[in-house]
């Protein structure tokens, strides 16, 4: 959000007695200046501010705090609000925005603005070119009328801090179980960023004073984690030190009691406390125990830590004895770090509220002003809805279930009923009503869902979502959470034991992304059990529980000191909640296992959207004429419900959306993942009846300005091949680029230099230490002492052929330079082709001594050139100076290049008849036909086999390297040619991994001293291995 403007719209300013140059933009509501500005005042105070700013692009940044001040300019003055942000925000010092321009008369001309009195004449509008638009906006959320009434009570209680921070005598104590024995973790090895990430953090916790420098026996190691927005977070693994303390059993508020207070309210605010534990101080004796390390020394923490398993007990053990009062006056309720304040009316509802925020501030407590909800009658609060004295359990604790649709194979029927199966014993009569979906299982049955199936469907749906199945959260009972995972998506259930058997009370599922469903199992598992304790977290914080899964792994992975660094920040998550990780096996999991494979992007129908249709469908003439049909008679297939109209399609009630309302409720359930045609459509399906879904959907979708920029582009690609003119004799046009980096040598030489003739295809190779300017310009400066300046040079965009000096020397010697589209290689193609020719070739030729890969260059030059040419039939020597070269190549150089250039024909050739597989989908018959023809069938490869397997990973510097790896001994034998393979030496490559038959060799499989000729049983099998 950099602004950069023109002094034309700017005016000398004087802020608290300092000249300021501001630009004036009647389009900003808030007047800012810039941090280093407000440092040169002195004994001003910074206050805190709850104002978000929002510029181009949507973009927007925090102020670091407000002042007032002391504004003149022209003839008037005022005392006045002024934000300040940070300086790389802004390129001006300064911003006079609308709320102090509204104060006066302002005078717009050719030489400038000007400030009047607002006596002089009355305040007029003012409209010109805004250069750019900051917009003050609060980012809690709070009804319209109110907002102005909110923004104040925050400035009067919450910006303008109290004289003197009080004390909370709550602190973190550290009791150990038994003796804690002096444990030390080296400091963890990190890269330059997140050194440099560990460094940053440390040095501000140790100047807010919420760590110290330590001495202690004790040091736990730290851990660097990504954020989803990419940057880094610091982390301590208290991991091992949670099993040596005694767990502080402070007690978590009863969910039920808190919810009891709020049915008789019917207006509601609701609060997020920040940084929560870093308010809780830790004991002077517990600190040591607290310590961890990195490259800049030992340190202890003087608040309370993230990760250490104590914490959230401490802090709902601080928060209710600073909010205690208030609690017992009926003025608000706490559970955790949640706060809601409850009232009859608006009026006292502002007022608790102002109470609420009065008595945080006193104690520095910080707000989350994001999630916060000020003066609301609905209110989501615990897993409930509250509204008008009513609180019934939230949507989302049955989701899962109810947005499961009509089974469509076998499959789905297994699942649904593994899930409802589990239940049973709470079903009275289950297998009467499940039968028809039973009998859909046995053998020989022909597989319809009809009208009797359907309503089995939905009748073992409505009584597994309701009570005696589906039960209340108590926090008294024994409670487990089972979670699973598979490539469809992700699920859990929330159990609890009521009467000597285990309840839901929750059910989660949700999709895989695309990324997701590619990733291992053990990936897939720590996700789900990591987002189904984010999703639980008001459950199940401060209460013991099991954490049941069929991973095996899983258990492991808590305990384990290295961890992959994808799930790690999962991990030290986990480490706020007390449960037991267990393993059970698949078969006793298929409750949960449905909700994995079968789970649903959907639309929920709220009552507020549920009003708006019916109020639509009154104002829409096709659907009322229905609906004074239905007044009368039946009217197939619609039906009236709760005043709705409703289409009956497969036995299911879909509500019939207005025309007017169609795009709105298409756009909602795209934009959940922004799905695909075919599952946008089923999303819709699930729960709405619009005619023609298909093509509106089709044409939104077109439209969706995210799918546009990410989804890749369908059908055949645009636009045809264009020639580049090779003029009618050589050194006409050349083709330039660099190959590498290769492997350091003793010459420090690390890529070729490539060039190729485009009519004679003659090439010329230098090897070189870089890939800057000054080395190109030098070698074609000597090339052109000898064969004179061509007219055309082609290159790509790299920096040594953008540069200045570069450009400077094509166009002082008259040479056209033309610079290939990015990402289109095949502009460049002549070059490209030589370059995956030398590579292949020299790596090859020094495999033997990689380092001196420069002394095979002028061989393979000479080999290329001398080489009869696919396109000319002639060598390249031959066309240049119309003779054939006299040289000797070795008969082993000719035979790589042959090789060479058959296996590139090769690769093309497959590479295009791969694009034609994609885009002409009638053709794949043939293709496939053709494309047999010259395959044969796979070699069965046996357990104890030594093989070769293809290398799939290059790194930077390594493009030389083999392209295969072993020996590999065969250790499994999977279907479709998949085998699994351990190192069988000590050489390069992973120890254990798994591989396809058709990125698999034989290894050295004839004895040095056998006869090649003598015949064996495999004989036929092992020809053209190799």
């Amino acid at each position: 959000m950099r602004i950069h403007v023109d002094s034309a719209r700017t005016k000398p300013v004087i802020i608290n007695g300092i000249i300021i140059n501001c630009l004036v933009d009647t389009g900003s509501d808030v007047t800012i200046i810039k941090e280093a500005i407000f440092k040169k005042m002195k004994d001003v105070d910074l206050n805190r501010t709850a104002t978000v700013l929002r510029g181009l692009g949507n973009a927007s940044t925090q102020p670091i705090g407000c002042f007032r001040a002391l504004i003149k300019t022209d003839q008037v003055e005022a005392s006045h609000n002024v934000l300040v942000v940070h300086d790389s925000k802004f390129s001006c010092d300064g911003i006079v925005g609308h709320d102090f321009i509204s104060k006066f008369r302002l005078i717009c001309s050719a030489e400038g603005y000007t400030f009047l009195d607002p006596e002089a004449n009355k305040k007029q509008a003012v409209e010109y070119s805004q250069m750019f638009n900051i917009c003050e906006e609060s980012s809690f959320t709070v009804a319209p009328q109110y907002r102005e009434d909110v923004e104040r009570m925050i400035e009067r209680t919450y910006e303008t801090p109290p004289k003197q921070i009080k004390q909370c005598p709550v602190e973190l104590k550290i009791i150990p179980d038994g003796v804690i024995k002096p444990f030390r973790h080296g400091h963890t090895r990190l890269s330059e960023e997140e050194a440099i990430a560990v460094k940053k953090q440390v040095e501000e916790w140790v100047e807010q004073s919420i760590v110290r420098k330590s001495t202690s026996n004790v040091a736990s190691r730290i851990v660097v984690v990504k954020k989803k927005d990419g940057t880094l977070r610091v982390c301590v693994d208290y991991r091992k030190l949670n099993t040596m303390v005694l767990m502080d059993c402070f007690p978590v508020p009863i969910m039920e009691e808190v919810l009891e207070k709020l049915q008789s309210a019917k207006w509601f605010t609701t609060m997020d406390l920040q940084n929560g534990f870093f308010h809780v101080a830790v004991e002077e004796a517990s600190k040591p125990y607290t310590a961890f390390v990195t490259r800049e020394g030992l340190f202890e923490f003087n608040k309370a830590p993230f990760g250490f398993k104590n914490s959230p007990a401490a802090f709902i053990r601080f928060v209710q004895f600073i909010f205690q009062e208030l609690i017992n006056s009926n003025i608000m309720q706490l559970y955790m770090d949640d706060i809601i304040v409850y009232a009859a009316t608006p009026e006292e509802c502002m007022e608790k509220t102002e109470m609420v925020l009065k008595r945080a501030a006193e104690f520095g407590l910080k707000i989350k002003w994001k999630k916060c909800n000020f003066m609301q009658r609905r209110i989501h609060f615990l897993g409930h809805i509250i509204e008008g004295g009513q609180i019934c359990p939230g949507k989302e604790k049955t989701s899962a279930v109810n947005s499961f649709g009509t089974p469509q194979n076998v499959k789905a029927v297994q699942g649904f009923l593994g899930l409802t199966g589990f239940f049973r014993k709470f079903i009275p009569g289950y297998a009467q009503i499940a039968r028809p979906l039973t009998d859909l299982l046995k053998k020989d049955a022909i597989f319809n869902i009809g009208p009797v199936e359907q309503q089995s469907v939905n009748k073992l749906k409505e009584i597994l979502v309701n009570e005696p199945v589906l039960r209340i959260y108590s926090r008294e009972a024994e409670t487990e959470l089972h979670t699973d995972a598979s490539k469809d998506g992700l699920g859990a259930v929330l159990l609890q034991k009521f009467e000597g058997s285990f309840h839901p009370v929750c059910f989660w599922s949700r999709k895989t992304t695309k990324a997701e469903s590619n990733r291992h199992s053990y990936y897939l598992e720590v996700k789900a059990a990591y987002l189904a304790l984010k999703k639980f977290r008001h459950y199940l914080l401060g209460v013991p529980f099991k954490l049941v899964t069929d991973c095996v792994a899983f258990k492991q992975t808590t305990k384990k000191a290295d961890v992959p660094r994808e799930v790690g920040p999962w991990i030290l998550y986990m480490q706020d909640f007390n449960f037991q990780p267990e393993h059970r096996a698949g078969e006793r999991m298929r409750h949960v296992d449905f909700l994995s494979r079968h789970p649903q992007a959907c639309m929920m129908i709220t009552s507020e959207l549920t009003a708006r249709i019916k109020k639509s469908q009154q104002n829409d003439d096709s659907i009322r004429a229905i609906l004074e049909i239905l007044k009368d008679r039946l009217f197939q297939p619609y039906k009236l419900k709760g005043g709705l109209l409703y289409s009956m399609v497969n036995g299911n009630e879909l509500l019939v959306v207005p025309a007017l309302m169609e795009r709105e409720v298409i756009q909602s359930a795209h934009e959940v993942g922004h799905l695909s045609l075919q599952k946008t459509m089923h999303s819709i399906q699930q729960q709405f009846f619009i005619p023609h879904l298909e093509y509106k959907v089709k044409k939104l979708i077109s439209n969706c300005i995210k799918c546009i920029i990410h989804s890749k582009k369908l059908g055949k690609q645009e636009g045809y091949l264009n020639c580049i003119d090779k003029g009618d004799a050589p050194l006409h046009t050349l083709h330039i680029d660099h190959l590498g980096p290769m492997d350091s040598s003793a010459k420090q030489y690390k890529y070729i230099l490539a060039t190729v003739d485009a009519f004679s295809k003659f090439v010329w190779l230098f090897p070189t230490k870089s890939t800057g300017q000054e080395e190109v310009v030098k070698r074609l400066t000597d090339w052109s002492n000898i064969f004179g300046f061509p007219k055309r040079i082609v290159s790509d965009k790299g920096t040594a052929f953008t540069s200045g000096a570069f450009e400077q020397f094509m166009s002082s010697h008259n040479v056209e330079h033309v610079c290939t589209t990015t990402g289109v290689a095949r502009g460049n193609g002549q070059i490209e082709r030589v370059n995956r020719l030398n590579l292949a070739i020299i790596s090859k030729l020094s495999s033997d001594e990689p380092s001196k890969w420069y002394k095979y260059v002028p061989e393979v030059q000479k080999a290329i050139n001398c080489h009869v040419h696919s396109s000319l039939k002639l060598s390249p020597f031959e066309v240049m100076f119309g003779t054939k070269m006299y040289t000797r190549v070795e008969d082993r150089l000719l035979e790589l290049l042959q090789e060479e250039v058959v296996c590139q024909f090769n690769e093309d050739r497959y590479e295009m008849r791969q694009l034609v597989k994609r885009n002409i989908e009638q053709a794949q018959k043939d293709y496939k036909r053709n494309y047999d023809k010259k395959r044969r069938a796979e070699y069965k490869y046996k357990a104890g086999d030594l093989v070769a397997i293809k290398r799939t990973q290059f790194v930077a510097g390594r493009k030389m390297a083999s392209g295969y790896l072993g020996p590999y001994e065969v250790t499994g034998v999977k279907d479709n040619g998949r085998y699994d393979v351990k190192k069988a030496a000590n050489v390069e490559g992973p120890n254990v991994t798994s591989t396809s038959c058709d990125n698999m060799k034989l290894w050295k499989h004839i004895a040095e001293n056998a006869d090649l000729l003598s015949s064996g049983s495999d004989d036929d099998d092992q020809e053209g291995r190799m």
